[in-house]
């Protein structure tokens, strides 16, 4: 009779520990991915704020050609700035967006043009600074 209580009470443990394994294993799994997966995300939401910010630059832009040819004209321009900043620089006739990000833009220290938009990335360290100026 003691040798039946004695393997019922081992097998008992023994579920535990193997439960306990596989969670630990199953939580191993998930950080490995997340560890992999989230500066993936992060760099995908990157380039699209940064696809969008550009967008508006051009809508502000061609807005403000429009107000130009009529005097007297008015117009309201609606922003929406998740990350980033943007700048008017009105001595230099300059919109600046400037956005620190994981993704990749463009070639480091080689500004690029899209339409009447130039766009600079400066690495610093892991870190993109891009620059969009109109």
């Amino acid at each position: 009779m003691t040798d039946k209580k004695f393997n019922y009470k081992y097998k008992r443990g023994q579920v535990w520990i193997e439960t306990v394994v596989y969670t630990l294993i199953a939580f191993a799994i998930l950080g490995a991915i997340l560890g992999f997966a989230k500066p993936k995300i992060e760099q995908l939401q990157d380039k699209s704020i940064i696809e969008q910010s550009i967008g508006m630059l051009e809508d502000i832009d061609t807005t403000i050609e429009e107000i130009q040819t009529v005097s007297g004209n008015k117009r309201e321009i609606e922003l929406s700035i998740k990350k980033g900043s943007l700048n008017i620089d009105a001595q230099n006739d300059q919109i600046i967006f400037e956005i620190d990000s994981q993704y990749l833009y463009s070639e480091p220290g080689i500004p690029i043009k899209k339409g009447s938009i130039e766009i600079y990335n400066n690495k610093i360290g892991k870190i993109n600074k891009i620059n969009a100026t109109k």
